[in-house]
């Protein structure tokens, strides 16, 4: 609900429109100029746009490649982890098995008198 004094601005306010002052050379001034800014200024964000999803296509497929490339990398590095146990596993076997051959040189140079 208005003040009273807003409601009576309001009543004193002209009724018709702002378009309505407007005589019709001048709405088609308006319209051509608004056209021509339209225009001008949506060329170069439709070229803006353009640009970025050409980049946003590069740079999904290099995202894909590099998710390629991770996996066939993560694979690898399995295969050599699993390596790399199996040669841990050999080098305390032949370490245990040295160490009982240098145990049995030494007892046989071993001389009880």
């Amino acid at each position: 609900r208005l003040s009273p004094s807003r409601q009576k601005r309001a009543e004193r306010a002209p009724r018709h429109s702002m378009a309505a002052g407007i005589d019709q050379e001048q709405q088609e001034f308006l319209g051509g100029c608004f056209a021509d800014l339209k225009k001008d200024m949506l060329a170069p964000m439709k070229a803006s746009i353009d640009q970025m999803i050409a980049t946003q296509a590069t740079q999904g497929k290099a995202i894909k490649e590099m998710e390629k490339k991770l996996s066939d990398h993560e694979d690898e590095l399995v295969v050599l982890a699993l390596k790399v146990e199996a040669q841990d596993d050999l080098h305390k076997k032949w370490q245990e098995r040295l160490e009982d051959l240098e145990n049995r040189s030494r007892r046989q140079n071993l001389r009880i008198v």
